[in-house]
C-alpha cells in the first residue's frame, strides 16, 4: 500500500513523500526512514558559510512557471525543495532532468560494493559539477541551484544511519545479530517483518535535529571537475565509514548512539521513531559531516565558474522541459569520452 504524507516543518515548504509500508503484524506497520528535514538544515548549514559573492547570486528572487507561488529568493528553493528532489523523483518514478542517471539507477543510493560506489560517486559528481559550473557561466543561477540541490541530498544521505550501511548490508547483519539481545533481530522491529532486512533501529526521527557549521571555512576540492568528483567520492566514503563507526558501538556502553537510541520509542505503530536530545545530538554529530562536504561543493562549483554572467533565463523558466540530453547517451562513455578530449 502507499500513503502520501504531507509534512510540515515551520519554514520549509510543504513536501509530499510517498511512503510505501507494509504490515509487520497485524497491528504494526512501518515506514524506513532516512534524513527528511535534516536535508534541509544541512544544506541551510552549508549556505550560511558560503562566501558573500555566492549568497548574493542565490538571494536574488526567482518564480517557479508554475504560476501557483510567489517569488522568493533562489536559496529557499534549494534548502527546501530542490535538496529532496531525488526523493521526489523517486516517489513519482519519473526522471528529472536536473538529477544524474546511470541507466535506471538515480544518484541516490549506493547499494553497490565500495568499488562500484565509488566509480558511481565519482562519475555523478563530475556530471553535477559540469552542468552547475555552465549553469553559473550562463546566468542561470537557480538552475545552478537546482542542480546543486540534487546533488547535495546524495551527499547528505550518506551521514544517516540508515544509509550509512547502503552497501554494507552484511555489516550490518552481523551487528544486528551480535545484539539480538537487545530486540535488532526480532521481525515485529524489523522493515516489513523480514529480520534479513533493516532494524527498526536505524530509522530515524530527524525533526528536532539543528545543524550548524558556523565558522566552517568551505574548501575547494579541486581545480578542475574532475579532480574535486575524486575528492567527492573519497570524502563519501569518509562520511559513511564515520556514521558507521557511531552506529556500531557497543549498545552497553552509556552514551553511544545504539545505547541511546534503544531507550527511545525505535519501533511502533508510527511513522517517525522518535529520538530523545542524546540520541538527537548524535544525529547532529554525523550530519555535520555531510555539511562539511556540502559547503565545499557549493564553493567549488562556484569557483570554478569564474564570474558569473548577468542573471540569464533559465531552463526551468521556460516552459520547454525538453529530454536531457543525457538520457541519448550512456552517462559512463560520456565521462570516459570528455576525459580523452
Amino acid at each position: 500500500m502507499t500513503r502520501i504524507v504531507r509534512i510540515r516543518r515551520p519554514g520549509a515548504l510543504t513536501f509530499v513523500v510517498g511512503l510505501a509500508t507494509a504490515a509487520w503484524t497485524a497491528e504494526f506497520s512501518a515506514t524506513a526512514f532516512g534524513w527528511i528535514s535534516a536535508h534541509s538544515e544541512i544544506s541551510r548549514a552549508a549556505w550560511k558559510v558560503q562566501p558573500q559573492a555566492l549568497q548574493d547570486l542565490w538571494s536574488k528572487p526567482f518564480r517557479l512557471p508554475n504560476g501557483k507561488e510567489s517569488s522568493r529568493p533562489i536559496s529557499e528553493y534549494l534548502i527546501s525543495r530542490w535538496s529532496g528532489a531525488p526523493d521526489s523523483a523517486a516517489s513519482r518514478k519519473s526522471r528529472d532532468e536536473f538529477l544524474y542517471y546511470e541507466g535506471d539507477w538515480l544518484y541516490h543510493y549506493f547499494v553497490f560494493s565500495p568499488e562500484e560506489n565509488r566509480g558511481r560517486a565519482e562519475r555523478g559528481a563530475r556530471w553535477y559539477f559540469e552542468h552547475i559550473i555552465a549553469a553559473f557561466r550562463e546566468g542561470r543561477s537557480a538552475d545552478a541551484a537546482r542542480y546543486a540541490g540534487g546533488f547535495a541530498h546524495a551527499l547528505e544521505d550518506r551521514s544517516c544511519p540508515v544509509h550509512a550501511y547502503d552497501g554494507y548490508a552484511q555489516e550490518r547483519e552481523l551487528l544486528e545479530t551480535k545484539y539480538a539481545d537487545r530486540g535488532l533481530q526480532d521481525s515485529d522491529k524489523s522493515f516489513r517483518g523480514d529480520v534479513r532486512s533493516y532494524s527498526a533501529v536505524w530509522f530515524v526521527d530527524d525533526q528536532d535535529v539543528k545543524v550548524s557549521i558556523a565558522g566552517y571555512q568551505p574548501k575547494p576540492l579541486g581545480d578542475t571537475p574532475e579532480k574535486a568528483a575524486i575528492e567527492v567520492a573519497r570524502r563519501l566514503q569518509t562520511i559513511s565509514d564515520y556514521t558507521r563507526k557511531i552506529c556500531s558501538q557497543d549498545p552497553n556502553v552509556p552514551g553511544t548512539f545504539l545505547n541511546e537510541h534503544l531507550k527511545d520509542k525505535w519501533y511502533g505503530p508510527s511513522y517517525f521513531h522518535q529520538c530523545g536530545p542524546a540520541t538527537v545530538a548524535l544525529l547532529e554529530k554525523m550530519a555535520r559531516q555531510s555539511a562539511y562536504l556540502v559547503a565545499d561543493v557549493f564553493l567549488t562549483s562556484y569557483r570554478l565558474s569564474g564570474p558569473a554572467k548577468s542573471l540569464g533565463r533559465n531552463r526551468i523558466e521556460s516552459r520547454e522541459l525538453a529530454v536531457e540530453r543525457r538520457e541519448r547517451l550512456d552517462p559512463v562513455k560520456y565521462v570516459l569520452k570528455t576525459r580523452s578530449e
